[in-house]
């Protein structure tokens, strides 16, 4: 069977971990829509191949809360945190340790780790304001991140070891105002630098035909080919195709092991729809 090595980067779905805000012990399950578990149950929901994922909820450790808590009152869910009662500013402090990994070589100053994602769930009715700080080490005073340069700048050290950074999320209102509520966030850095992986595609004359004419994703199932470099694959995977962000979800998967030695994988995948729970990943 002739194939083609396509670029995909690789969603490997959590099976352990934090259990998310949103599980509800009545259906015993997650909310389907969750923007912290993506309806895994465990947040984050998924491990993306070449980056360390941290996420900041209800549910996280290390953290610091001044004038705020939890609103485990409420009925909606996942958990999201607020002013207490009567306080018009609060924060809530967040302490990460950035993993050594094989991005940069030791000692290595010029180049910095790309984060992969940075995202902050939050609600600020009028007359609020929710607002995210950082800081590193070695700093005093939090700087405000209006974007991802922020964090990047501060993920190693002068030597280039990597830092232990401290977000702040600030929650502020008028007096007469509702509080801000903050719900995630979801911080993400690469520990590769290339971090896409290559699967093999079944060659299909008419859909050769149809890329050259200049159409595409005419399909909604694809056979992929996978060698044994990924080890944990499962039929809740994902994969997002590069050249075009197309989204696929593993609905079989058979391992080839001759004498028992793991080969690699022949699998299916469907295009994952719009509305769809993979959808809200970043």
């Amino acid at each position: 069977m002739a194939t083609d090595p396509v670029a995909f980067l690789y969603y490997n779905r959590l099976s352990f971990g934090r259990r998310c805000s949103c599980w509800n012990d009545v259906d015993a399950g997650p909310d389907k829509q969750c923007p912290v578990c993506f309806g895994m149950g465990y947040v984050t929901g998924f491990k993306k191949y070449g980056c360390i994922w941290e996420c900041l909820d209800v549910t996280a450790q290390q953290t610091t809360m001044v004038n705020v808590a939890p609103n485990y009152d409420s009925q909606r869910r996942p958990v999201s945190l607020s002013l207490i009662n009567g306080a018009v500013r609060g924060y809530i402090e967040w302490s990460v340790q950035i993993q050594s990994n094989g991005y940069l070589p030791a000692g290595e100053t010029e180049r910095l780790v790309p984060v992969d994602a940075l995202r902050l769930g939050a609600v600020a009715p009028r007359g609020t304001m929710v607002v995210l700080y950082v800081r590193d080490s070695t700093e005093s005073s939090f700087t405000e991140v209006t974007g991802k340069d922020q964090v990047e700048d501060r993920l190693l050290d002068a030597n280039g070891n990597p830092e232990t950074l401290t977000f702040r999320v600030l929650l502020a209102r008028a007096p007469q105002a509702k509080s801000p509520s903050f719900t995630y966030l979801h911080f993400r850095y690469r520990t590769r630098e290339d971090i896409s992986v290559s699967v093999d595609i079944p060659r299909d004359q008419q859909s050769i035909t149809l890329s050259e004419m200049g159409l595409y994703d005419s399909w909604q199932v694809m056979q992929m080919v996978f060698g044994n470099k990924l080890r944990a694959l499962n039929t809740e995977d994902f994969f997002v195709r590069v050249r075009d962000n197309t989204r696929w979800k593993l609905t079989e998967l058979t391992p080839f092991k001759p004498e028992g030695h793991l080969v690699g994988y022949d699998g299916t995948a469907r295009l994952v729809q719009k509305f769809e729970n993979y959808h809200l990943v970043p």
